[in-house]
């Protein structure tokens, strides 16, 4: 059987985890609630730290970038308006009675490498908490390669299309992606300047193999 298992760098603990598919509003504005109250946790961190971000914009994105906030205006429950028509899939991954990541999937789209049908990663984050930032260790490592893990099998298995995806990129995640293996696209002018990455078939089977816990 595989593992469920992922190691707190807090506690230096094996902590089980379980991944739970199919949108789930208690789930939602759980993590809504607990990710917020660690946002603002790190926001009076930097304000803190750097007190002219309070009217410096330029300044205020040099340390959103830094803290790993970046995605620090996305709310949950808007998505959950936007994101449970057909063809969305929702994967939360829980551990200690918490959402420590979610991921949002769209299906089918068109590969832009090979013009078949694939999954497209429409969000994809991890708590706060689990991110490394200034003077901080991150709870929990490797859970985004997990969920993606998840949704591969789960595209192959389930919705029976060959292992592969691909998104749209915030800047700061581009070299996660490029570590991954996928390959770097155009950048969308469509979309908020967000470069495409997709992952191959190769690509997207050394994800799932990475983690055979999917």
């Amino acid at each position: 059987m595989p593992s469920t298992q992922i190691k707190c760098n807090h506690s230096d603990q094996q902590i089980s985890y379980s991944v739970i598919h199919g949108f789930d509003a208690i789930l939602t504005l759980q993590a809504e609630q607990d990710w917020t109250l660690e946002k603002a946790k790190i926001f009076r961190e930097i304000h803190a730290a750097y007190p002219s971000v309070q009217n410096d914009m330029a300044e205020f994105q040099r340390r959103t970038e830094e803290y790993n906030l970046v995605d620090w205006h996305w709310n949950w429950t808007n998505k959950a308006v936007q994101c449970t028509q057909s063809g969305y899939e929702w994967f939360y991954l829980v551990a200690e009675n918490k959402v420590q990541a979610i991921c949002i999937i769209f299906h089918p789209k068109d590969s832009p490498l090979q013009n078949d049908s694939v999954f497209y990663v429409d969000y994809i984050a991890v708590a706060y908490w689990n991110r490394p930032r200034p003077n901080y260790s991150r709870q929990f490592d490797s859970l985004g390669t997990i969920l993606l893990s998840y949704c591969i099998k789960y595209s192959v298995d389930q919705l029976k299309y060959r292992p592969g995806f691909f998104l749209h990129s915030l800047p700061s995640a581009e070299p996660y992606y490029s570590k991954k293996g996928l390959t770097p696209l155009h950048v969308d002018t469509g979309y908020y300047n967000l470069r495409v990455f997709e992952a191959s078939e190769a690509c997207s089977t050394a994800i799932l193999k990475e983690y055979a816990d999917a």
